[in-house]
């Protein structure tokens, strides 16, 4: 039981291949569970790589805004074929939905004035992705949450 070992796609990478080419390189044939941000942009093209009764976690999908930003080209496959292997290969959904903004800055602002308290274990930014995940599901040492902040070029605790 337990996370054993991980694989983190770098968006420039086919994920096909790359995924590939990590289980044949840790031998294995397929993937115990996915966690996935953007489910619109990867689950067709993931579900592939999952393990019979497999699970795949998501919390968001890529176009969830109206907002302006980058489109992207899909590539994978279709819904029958994707819900066909879905159903066929007993995979668990999960969707697990973090909240609003508004939701989080409450969260942010009771957490700054000191009513809510919470224990950090560390805060990752970009480029950190393999401490993060570490940090997160391997660390028996763990002492807290374990935050990643998009807007963060380096490993440090942003003061409120």
């Amino acid at each position: 039981r337990g996370l054993h070992r991980y694989c983190v796609l770098d968006r420039q990478q086919n994920p096909a291949q790359a995924l590939a080419t990590y289980l044949d390189a840790q031998g294995l044939r397929a993937f115990d569970a996915v966690i996935d941000p953007f489910m619109d942009i990867y689950l067709r093209k993931l579900v592939p790589f999952l393990r019979r009764g497999g699970k795949y976690i998501t919390c968001g999908v890529f176009e969830q805004f109206s907002r302006p930003h980058e489109p992207f080209q899909y590539h994978g496959l279709s819904l029958d074929e994707m819900f066909s292997l879905i159903i066929r290969k007993s995979i668990h959904m999960i969707g697990n939905n973090l909240g609003e903004q508004a939701d989080l800055e409450r969260a942010l602002a009771d957490y700054c004035a000191g009513r809510l308290p919470v224990a950090l274990d560390s805060v990752h930014g970009n480029g950190q992705l393999d401490s993060f995940v570490h940090r997160s599901y391997l660390a028996p040492d763990r002492t807290g949450k374990v935050v990643f902040d998009y807007h963060l070029p380096t490993l440090e605790k942003r003061a409120c």
